[in-house]
C-alpha cells in the first residue's frame, strides 16, 4: 500500500459538487484524475484533485494547513523516490563488483571468499541502513495520514458553511 494524501472518490464527487456521472466522464473515465483501489475502495490523490479544485480550499480556515501538508507530502514523495534511486544504484554497485569479479576470473577459493563476504556485508549493512530510512518515513507518512484524516474531517464538518459562502 502506498502512504500518500488521498481521498475517496465519493468523497471527491462531494467537495467537488458536480454529479457523479459528470465527474466520472470529467475526470475519471478520461484519466484526468489518476485512482487506486485498496481494499475495495477507490482513491485518488488529494493533491491532483486540489490541482483541478483548487477553490475547495480557498475560503477555508484549513487552507494553510491543506498547502503545508500537500508540501510535505512532496517532500516525502521526493525522499521515496531518493530512496529508490539509491537502492537502484546499489544494486548496480553490487552488480558491477560481481562483473569485476568474474572479469579478474578469480580461481582461488581463498580469494572468491573474501571479496563474497565483503559483497555480503555491504549488501547487509546498506539493507539496514535502507530500511532505517523506510522505517522513518513509513512513520513520518503514518502521521501524516492520520493528519491528514482529520483535515478531510474538518473539511467535511466545515463544507455545509463553505456552501453557504459560495
Amino acid at each position: 500500500m502506498e502512504y500518500y494524501n488521498q481521498l475517496t472518490v465519493d468523497e471527491a464527487i462531494e467537495l467537488s459538487q458536480m454529479s457523479k456521472q459528470k465527474f466520472y466522464d470529467t475526470y475519471l473515465h478520461t484519466n484526468v484524475l489518476e485512482v487506486h483501489k485498496d481494499d475495495g475502495e477507490t482513491y485518488l490523490k488529494l493533491d491532483e484533485f486540489i490541482s483541478h479544485f483548487p477553490d475547495v480550499f480557498e475560503n477555508s480556515e484549513d487552507s494553510a494547513h491543506a498547502n503545508k501538508t500537500l508540501s510535505f507530502l512532496k517532500v516525502i514523495a521526493e525522499d521515496i523516490e531518493s530512496m529508490k534511486q539509491q537502492l537502484g544504484m546499489l544494486q548496480k554497485t553490487q552488480e558491477n563488483q560481481q562483473k569485476k569479479f568474474e572479469k579478474i576470473g578469480l580461481d582461488q577459493d581463498k580469494k572468491a571468499d573474501k571479496l563474497e563476504n565483503k559483497n555480503s556485508l555491504e549488501s547487509e549493512n546498506n539493507s539496514i541502513k535502507l530500511n532505517k530510512i523506510i522505517d522513518k518515513n513509513k512513520a513520518i507518512l503514518t502521521k501524516h495520514q492520520q493528519n491528514n484524516e482529520t483535515l478531510v474531517d474538518t473539511l467535511m464538518r466545515i463544507k455545509p458553511e463553505l456552501k453557504k459562502l459560495l
